[in-house]
């Protein structure tokens, strides 16, 4: 009888090689989900910070919804104090959009 057993891979927090990794599984797991399910919602990302360019509040507020439900499907979780929507008045009238933010 063969025994199965799951493992879990854990990265060194401190490892040279964490951020690489972390990268390389944030760009499938969020960057290039955006482009396929947000087409229309600009957005940048540097590490595992991202602002993400939203129409309205409402729009906001129901995309980072929609994210901590897909990163909880990946196993990560959106971070409680730094996730949030904010204002953005001046690169609203910069890039033509009503300036929320997540």
């Amino acid at each position: 009888m063969m025994h199965l057993r799951l493992m879990k891979v854990i990265l060194c927090v401190r490892g040279v090689a964490s951020p690489l990794l972390a990268n390389l599984f944030l760009h499938y797991t969020f960057d290039v989900w955006m482009q396929k399910h947000y087409p229309e919602i600009p957005f940048e990302r540097y590490a595992d910070d991202g602002v993400l360019h939203c129409r309205s509040k409402e729009q906001a507020e129901r995309l980072k919804q929609v994210l901590q439900e897909r990163f909880a499907v990946c196993g990560l979780e959106l971070h409680p104090l730094k996730t949030r929507v904010v204002y953005c008045k001046k690169l609203s009238v910069q890039r033509g959009l009503s300036g929320c933010l997540v």
